[in-house]
């Protein structure tokens, strides 16, 4: 992405995740780390992705100038494996 489009993607991403926590007290933020290839069938063309390890984060902004600064931190949760 460019960098206001990379700007209103991050925008959106935090507060989909901010309303899914204050609605239904539900973190759905995560970080995947590696993930595993696989087919549907022997004959199927379209590869499929599974994440092997889900750690839950938080994301944070701050202004800075006339620019937008994200973070993100862990919650302290543990992390998952798929």
């Amino acid at each position: 992405y460019f960098p206001d489009q990379l700007e209103r993607k991050l925008t959106s991403i935090r507060a989909g995740a901010n309303r899914s926590l204050t609605e239904a007290g539900v973190n759905t933020l995560y970080v995947a780390f590696g993930f595993l290839e696989w087919y549907e069938d022997d004959d199927s063309d379209k590869k499929m992705l599974a994440p092997l390890l889900l750690h839950p984060v938080k994301m944070e902004h701050k202004s800075a100038g006339n620019r937008i600064r994200y973070s993100i931190s862990t919650t302290g949760d543990d992390t998952a494996t798929n």
